[in-house]
């Protein structure tokens, strides 16, 4: 579907950003969290139709419960902010018990993957994304969600003791991964659809403000190898691959690069990545979502955000290149005022390039 000024579908124009072509317009992507920016498109708040109405690209909301719970697994989990999960109780308090739980959890895994129904998780995952395509209603794009087993098994034990027990017991963990990555390789051939979903998003957050959280030579041995096997079978369905890479992950975009990733997403200004100097660096690669929205987008005015989206769709000549998704380097979250969302989208949308022609 078209508005009155574009020229591209919102399909075509995320096709063409993805494959660095020219656009009519730059791409919008982003992660909406708050409920007043949904009231600002919507009354009642309905995220579907201001997914419609502003995005092109959009990965539907994880279930946040401000309530709290326990997991299948023996996680408390608590969202006292209400738009993200933490981790209040672990199954474990030392590291005898985290090897013990790593133990089961890979047993788990194993059982899991032998029993795995292929044919229902296709069409389980099919019915889950034609409810979200329908109810938005037109061509906006969905993107698939996936993770690097590293930053699920990372999340899950801790920095602290995972960093112990790799230490101690470096076979325990990478049995973790290795059988992490085998079964979610078998969900990946599964469920990848590139007509319902042609470019996936693979969580990875495993870097601070300052630098990864994890040495070089681990990296080597249990992130890279896993990363490439993971692109290696989205690409086989013929879906595009955007890597995350929040904080500053600088020197971890060469060897995502080489293992094939297309792009990355959450550029963080706030940890020192700035989106115009890596698209203009790494020009081959597709760059999503550096709109800083830690600061900029929380605490700056309507016409610093307007300068800043400016900057990025010019200092890029991301109109003839493609390869540039305006959005927030985090998400939109309740702090963000609905006016600074509305600009940043607006502003993104009223950038013509009026050479373009299709062809």
């Amino acid at each position: 579907m078209k508005s009155k000024r574009d020229t591209l579908s919102k399909r075509e124009r995320v096709l063409r950003t993805l494959n660095l072509q020219p656009v009519d317009r730059v791409a919008t992507h982003d992660y909406i969290h708050n409920p007043r920016v949904l009231s600002l498109y919507s009354e009642p708040a309905d995220m579907h139709r201001t997914v419609r109405e502003t995005l092109d690209l959009w990965r539907p909301m994880d279930p946040i419960s401000s309530n709290g719970g326990t997991a299948e697994d023996g996680f408390e989990l608590d969202a006292p902010q209400g738009w993200t999960d933490w981790i209040t109780r672990y199954p474990f308090e030392d590291l005898p018990g985290l090897k013990e739980y790593i133990l089961r959890d890979t047993d788990r895994i194993r059982a899991r993957a032998a029993a795995f129904d292929p044919g229902k998780e296709r069409n389980e995952r099919r019915r889950q994304l034609l409810g979200h395509i329908q109810s938005v209603g037109d061509d906006t794009v969905m993107m698939e969600l996936d993770h690097t087993p590293l930053r699920d098994c990372l999340w899950r034990a801790g920095i602290e003791l995972f960093s112990y027990l790799l230490y101690d017991e470096p076979d325990t963990i990478h049995e973790w991964l290795k059988v992490y990555l085998a079964h979610q390789l078998q969900i990946i051939d599964a469920v990848a659809d590139r007509e319902l979903a042609p470019v996936v998003l693979i969580a990875n957050e495993i870097a601070s403000s300052d630098a990864p959280l994890l040495n070089p030579e681990f990296l080597r041995s249990a992130l890279f190898p896993d990363v490439g096997q993971l692109i290696d079978v989205w690409h086989r369905h013929g879906i595009k691959v955007i890597l995350e890479i929040q904080g500053n992950s600088r020197e971890l975009i060469p060897p995502f690069i080489e293992c094939g990733a297309d792009g990355f997403y959450a550029i963080e200004a706030i940890a020192g990545m700035d989106i115009v100097e890596l698209k203009n660096r790494y020009p081959r690669c597709v760059w999503a979502c550096g709109v800083d929205g830690a600061n900029l987008m929380t605490f700056g005015t309507p016409q610093q955000v307007e300068a800043e989206v400016l900057r990025q769709i010019q200092c890029t000549d991301a109109l003839r290149t493609g390869g540039l998704f305006i959005g927030s380097s985090s998400e939109i979250n309740p702090p963000i005022e609905p006016e600074i969302f509305k600009t940043m989208i607006d502003v993104a949308r009223s950038v013509r390039n009026e050479d373009f022609s299709v062809g």
